[in-house]
Formats: C-alpha cells, sequence, structure tokens
C-alpha cells in the first residue's frame, strides 16, 4: 500500500488589516505643543522674577552699606512665607518629613518656600566673599541664565585629595552638599529647582516603596 502523507498544517490566517491606517499624530503634537511652550515659558518668568529679586536686594545692599546679610535673610524669609500663606517659622527651617506624608501638599508648600529663600538669597548675598564677587561681576555684564548665577554663587567643593573625607556626607555638611548637587543637576539640565527637587522626592518614594530583599 501507498504510504499516506498528512497534509502539512496550514499557517494561521493574518488577521484583516486592510483599511486601519495608524492614527495621524499631527493633532496632537500640535494641540500640546503650545502647552509645552507655556511650560517653557513659565520657567523662563520664574527664573527672570528670581533674578529680578536678587538685584534688588544686591541694589538695597549698595544704598545700605551697614546691613547685615541676617536681617536681608529676615526680610526675604518675611516676604516669600506671606506669599506663600505660611508662618515665618515654616520657610526658616526644613519641614519635617513625618509631615510629607501626613500632609503632602503643605509639606511640598514649605519645602519650596524654604528652598526659595536658600536659593536667591545665595545669589542676592553669597556668603563667601569671591563668590558674592562673582555673581555681582556676571550681574555687571549682563549675565540673566539663573543656573549659570546660582553655579558662581557656590562654593567649589575642597580637593578630595587634600582631605580623603572630603566627600563623605555628614548629618552637618548634607545641607551643603544637598545644594551642590542641586545646582549641579540644574546646571546640567537646564531643569528648574523645583522639578529637581521633585524628581528627588519620586526617587526617594520609589525606594520607600520597593520590597527589602
Amino acid at each position: 500500500m501507498a504510504k499516506l502523507t498528512k497534509p502539512a498544517p496550514k499557517a494561521p490566517e493574518a488577521p484583516e488589516t486592510e483599511g486601519v491606517k495608524a492614527p495621524d499624530m499631527a493633532p496632537l503634537i500640535a494641540s500640546i505643543s503650545g502647552l509645552i511652550a507655556d511650560i517653557k515659558g513659565a520657567d523662563e518668568t520664574k527664573d527672570n522674577a528670581n533674578i529680578d529679586i536678587a538685584v534688588a536686594i544686591r541694589e538695597f545692599r549698595e544704598e545700605n552699606p551697614e546691613v547685615e546679610r541676617s536681617a536681608v535673610r529676615l526680610a526675604l524669609q518675611t516676604a516669600i512665607a506671606d506669599t506663600y500663606g505660611l508662618k515665618i517659622e515654616h520657610v526658616q527651617s526644613k519641614p519635617e518629613e513625618t509631615l510629607k506624608k501626613s500632609k503632602p501638599a503643605d509639606y511640598a508648600n514649605r519645602a519650596s518656600a524654604y528652598v526659595l529663600v536658600s536659593t536667591l538669597l545665595s545669589i542676592a548675598w553669597a556668603k563667601d566673599e569671591k563668590q558674592d564677587a562673582k555673581v555681582a561681576k556676571l550681574l555687571d555684564g549682563g549675565e540673566r541664565r539663573f543656573v549659570v548665577l546660582k553655579k558662581a554663587a557656590s562654593k567649589p567643593q575642597a580637593n578630595p585629595q587634600r582631605d580623603p573625607d572630603a566627600n563623605k556626607i555628614t548629618l552637618e555638611n548634607l545641607p551643603q552638599k544637598l545644594a551642590l548637587f542641586v545646582t549641579q543637576a540644574m546646571a546640567d539640565t537646564g531643569a528648574s529647582a523645583d522639578d529637581i527637587y521633585a524628581r528627588c522626592h519620586k526617587a526617594l518614594d520609589a525606594m520607600e516603596e520597593a520590597p527589602a530583599e
């Protein structure tokens, strides 16, 4: 008898795609482009406002050479607290981490105000005289890039080769190292301080939610 051969299995039929077209993405791109431009414009407006505030404080310093940095800081804290709807003590120190979970909106508002005080004061009156002079020279030359001014106001880190523990983080130097990190991140990415802090908070939240190994 002749050997019977089984018919070869048929390949699965491909789904009919005729008449199905990819959606036109142009309308979506057009609709969000304007909104993205608004975000960029808002960031630029905020940076310009920050610089204008720093310039106003520097002009006040020139008109009142006897004024002390602590008095300028208090005036800045008072103005920011009033604008943010906070008590003065809420902008004089970083908010407690416990507030982050119980009242996240309040925590974000206080943290933003606290950072703003430090950011504006660093440009308006840098602690280090050399850095303060660098900022003044840049402003006199017409510099209006916020990240450039912020970086100029930040004192360079000590040479780690001279001190093997120079890069070690302690509770005492944590605020300074965090400020330097944010400044460098702003300079490298072009993002605002608020954006950098928001991303840091997301990273910290992800660490807390990560399962323990």
